[in-house]
């Protein structure tokens, strides 16, 4: 019913299907049903059912949206039972920007379409139950206003070197005194060091926790005093390792920050979406370029963006700059965990 928007002309229902949706629903049930056929007859039962459910919208009786919403609440046995992190369930044409708590995942535009207007403000939009599970899947997200300007925020360094990004927040804080967070002005966040926008945490509270994980992690290392050969041991376990220090120190102190179990594309435990954040990295083998993202974008990029860039000839060896790609796994169990990006 997506064709039949509020104040749209309301166009004859059998046309709007043969025009946009028959083609693409007899290719589809042509690869289901054997028989040309019973595929034929398949596609005019979905053009009576459409036009049976025009003509409760058309008198008035629902809208769209209600229809849409009443049609899926009634095959939620199956929907139940089903997950994607690349296609809008709700409406199975767009890429999912958020999760629900009940882990089904949602598009902006099925968030606009669905969502209420929460008590906070007229920007923020809540759902407090999942049509698709017919469960208690909270949402509750403040999508880019019309009217806003580009707001992202790009982070630069990594190691140590986090701690000058968060003093210039922490500084940025101040001016904007308590009542504002300093998150909340950015809708997109990019950079190597992101825990300030994927735990909700105020940036006193980041600096604090970044202090403390560098000094676990950097501040006894190689220090003076201790013995020589455990420092011995230590600059061979760099030369063999190319690292001076603990890959297993690293990841425990990342799990114990940010959890063992929760992945970077997933549900916030409180049903509350902050920005949109973007982790970069590159491969060990030929320093391509990714980023781990808690969201799809709603286009996919051409596989030549990048190419045709000036910076398309710098050379980096025998590799050249085409460009990034964005880490989605098709298996939402397989998800990278936050503190593994």
């Amino acid at each position: 019913m997506d064709a039949f928007s509020p104040q749209m002309h309301k166009f004859e229902c059998r046309t709007v299907f043969r025009r946009l949706y028959r083609e693409i629903c007899l290719s589809a049930v042509t690869k289901v049903f054997s028989s040309a056929d019973l595929a034929q007859s398949f596609c005019e039962a979905i053009e009576d059912s459409m036009e049976v459910q025009f003509m409760s919208v058309d008198c008035g009786f629902e809208t769209a949206a209600q229809r849409h919403s009443n049609n899926l609440v009634q095959g939620s046995r199956h929907w139940n039972k089903l997950k994607s992190n690349q296609t809008c369930l709700f409406c199975l044409r767009r890429h999912p920007e958020y999760i629900l708590t009940c882990e089904h995942a949602i598009c902006e535009t099925c968030v606009k379409t669905f969502g209420t207007i929460h008590a906070r403000g007229e920007t923020v939009l809540e759902i407090s139950a999942c049509f698709l599970c017919a469960g208690p899947g909270r949402l509750k997200v403040a999508p880019k206003p019309v009217t806003a300007g580009i707001r992202i925020l790009s982070i630069d360094g990594g190691g140590v070197r986090g701690v000058v990004p968060l003093e210039f927040l922490t500084l940025l804080q101040d001016i904007l005194g308590p009542e504002l967070s300093v998150c909340s002005l950015f809708d997109q966040a990019f950079g190597t060091s992101s825990g300030l926008f994927m735990k909700h945490w105020d940036v006193v509270h980041c600096a604090k926790v970044f202090d403390s994980f560098t000094r676990k992690l950097f501040g006894i290392h190689l220090t003076k005093g201790r013995k020589f050969w455990t420092r011995f041991r230590d600059y061979f376990r760099c030369w063999l390792s190319d690292s001076c220090y603990s890959d297993e120190v690293l990841d425990r102190l990342l799990q114990e920050v940010f959890g063992t179990d929760r992945k970077i594309f997933d549900a916030d435990p409180n049903g509350t979406v902050g920005c949109k954040v973007a982790v970069t990295a590159t491969t060990i083998s030929d320093a391509s370029a990714f980023l781990f993202s808690n969201y799809n974008g709603s286009q996919r990029r051409e596989e030549s963006c990048g190419k045709n860039s000036p910076l398309a000839d710098v050379g980096l060896g025998e590799h050249r700059l085409t460009g990034y790609k964005m880490v989605r796994m098709p298996d939402v169990e397989r998800e990278p965990f936050i503190w593994e990006a």
